[in-house]
């Protein structure tokens, strides 16, 4: 099963969240999604952003060009 939030990894945990308008109670998330903030998820799921994205190793020309 994908992640619920980014659709794109595989959903590894549950989490617990309330986000108005998106998440209700339980939500599988994948490594990626799981230890952000409310407003990152939401970024994540309405704005299709990339998870990796909001960690300070990531370079989004080197991911690109991996495929």
């Amino acid at each position: 099963m994908k992640c619920e939030v980014c659709d794109k990894y595989d959903a590894v945990r549950k989490d617990y969240r309330h986000i108005d308008g998106l998440f209700y109670g339980k939500v599988l998330n994948c490594e990626w999604c799981n230890p952000l903030d409310d407003v990152a998820l939401y970024q994540i799921a309405v704005e299709k952003r990339e998870p990796k994205s909001f960690y300070d190793n990531y370079e989004e020309d080197a991911w690109k060009s991996i495929g």
